[in-house]
């Protein structure tokens, strides 16, 4: 009797999967999220955070430079999602700060008009758990050409600052991008001069510039320009004459995918990982400027080979009546992922999405934030399991103005255990040697590529062939092999094999 049940189980196979998949594809899909942390909240604002990083982590802690809305900028640290308000940085409640901590100083750039900033620098007590500022600071930097307000800081391997911004604000703009750094090995004294790596761009439409330290020896600054439509690159090696750059490298030009507008807008998050690639996340501004579309754009991920190269563009998020914005990108060596951030002008919610590093693909976005609230910021550093993940944002048009802040563990998952297609519940399956229908269900979503198998998971849904526990690749051959487990036609296996996909995913092309 067993078996006459086994093989009407077989036989229903071929014609079940369809029926699965035409069940599940007409199903709305529910993401894949993580697993995030409470939301806290504190008095206080982050304002134009397209390419400002107003938070670090140290010390098993992370941290913050904000402002709270009516006294000045002041220190925040956060745990078990409660904020700490701290010492005050500087007295002005309008300041926007870019911070940037280098394992032994913390510097905060905040910028306070077209034609000033001041910048601070600390040194850090572990037992105190507290910012000490080091005499001869602040000192103010002159801005020229009229700044757009967002003036962000990075240091080269030979410890000297550098800073960028664009001449694009006010009556006064001049249209160029600028770079300027530091020529005292304390970093008290600046050349405010500096480098012009662009001229030409259009005085009083808003660009934006971000700047990076990358393999190991180069700063790199990327800038918007709207008009020009397109997003451009150039890079300095360390060490060599301030004003050598090299040439400019074009990211994206011409119009966006529609036509309908350039790709190029003031929104840009930069950062490098560990091998010397570039990952940038840019919005274009590909609408016509009519009410039908004025408010329409899209997120996309650039990455820039070891040579020199960018490659094709990954949309972060198709969905154009969600009027995603603003942009912080944060890239996750522990689990080879990236992360953006966003903001849904269409809900007024922030969002994330997810892609491995080495073959850019985005999942569909998950809520970051349960209030409403604008203007995400996090951190220049790269982040892993041990610092895990955390970002802000603020309700800013609010009368509260409250800034909201979440955070993710991102340990990698538990080595996998139990048995092969043991899949359901999700991410850890049932583990009790049991494998039924609904891990059949959940094989076949896999198949279906409705959803994708985490590292924890991949080695339990990988089951065919049988003799090798399966082979680097999740096919309808593992489907067929997880109906013959719930049959009782096989006995269960404990999970082995490989642990991740076989197929080696190359990095985007080189020149």
């Amino acid at each position: 009797m067993r078996q006459v049940r086994a093989k009407t189980f077989l036989a229903f196979l071929p014609m079940g999967l369809m029926m699965l998949l035409q069940t599940l594809v007409a199903t709305p899909v529910s993401a894949q999220c993580p697993a995030l942390s409470a939301e806290g909240t504190t008095p206080g604002i982050t304002k134009f955070n397209t390419v400002k990083s107003q938070m670090w982590h140290n010390d098993g802690l992370w941290w913050g430079a904000f402002s709270d809305s009516s006294n000045g900028i002041f220190f925040y640290s956060f745990q078990n999602a409660a904020a700490t308000k701290g010492p005050i940085v500087d007295t002005d409640p309008k300041g926007l700060p870019d911070v940037l901590w280098d394992g032994s100083n913390l510097f905060v750039m905040i910028w306070k008009s077209p034609s000033q900033a001041t910048l601070y620098k600390y040194t850090y007590d572990p037992l105190s758990k507290s910012h000490s500022l080091i005499s001869g600071f602040p000192i103010n930097i002159p801005l020229r050409g009229g700044s757009a307000p967002a003036l962000v800081l990075e240091e080269d391997s030979k410890g000297k600052l550098w800073a960028t911004y664009a001449g694009t604000e006010g009556p006064l703009a001049d249209g160029n991008i600028h770079v300027i750094w530091s020529t005292s090995a304390d970093h008290t004294v600046w050349n405010t001069t500096g480098a012009e790596l662009e001229s030409g761009l259009v005085p009083n439409i808003q660009e934006i510039s971000a700047i990076v330290h990358f393999g190991g020896n180069k700063i790199g600054v990327v800038w918007s320009n709207r008009p020009g439509m397109e997003i451009a690159f150039r890079y300095h090696i360390d060490g060599e004459a301030e004003t050598i750059w090299s040439a400019k490298e074009i990211v994206d030009s011409g119009l966006g995918p529609r036509g309908l507008g350039p790709v190029a807008n003031d929104h840009l998050s930069i950062k490098a990982a560990a091998d010397g690639h570039l990952f940038l996340v840019a919005k274009d501004h590909d609408n016509d400027g009519t009410p039908a579309h004025q408010n329409e754009s899209r997120i996309w991920l650039y990455v820039r080979g070891l040579t020199g190269s960018w490659g094709s563009k990954t949309i972060v998020q198709p969905d154009l009546s969600q009027l995603p914005t603003r942009p912080v990108l944060l890239l996750d060596g522990t689990n080879n992922a990236a992360y953006v951030i966003y903001h849904d002008s269409a809900s007024g919610h922030n969002f994330i999405a997810q892609s491995t590093l080495d073959n850019p693909a985005f999942s569909v976005p998950c809520p970051f934030s349960i209030a409403p609230a604008s203007n995400p910021t996090s951190t220049k550093q790269n982040v892993s399991a041990s610092s895990g993940l955390m970002a802000a944002a603020s309700t800013g048009a609010t009368a509260s103005n409250e800034i909201v802040f979440r955070s993710i563990d991102l340990s990698p998952p538990p080595a996998p255990s139990g048995y092969e297609c043991d899949l359901s519940p999700r991410p850890s399956g049932s583990n009790n040697g049991v494998v039924t229908i609904a891990d059949w269900v959940q094989m076949g979503r896999f198949v279906a590529g409705l959803d994708l198998a985490n590292a924890g998971e991949f080695q339990r849904a990988d089951s065919a062939p049988r003799a090798t526990r399966g082979d680097g690749v999740i096919t309808i051959a593992d489907w067929v092999q997880c109906g013959r487990y719930v049959a009782g036609l096989d006995p269960l296996t404990p999970a082995g094999g490989p642990t991740e996909p076989a197929i080696s995913i190359s990095k985007p092309k080189t020149q």
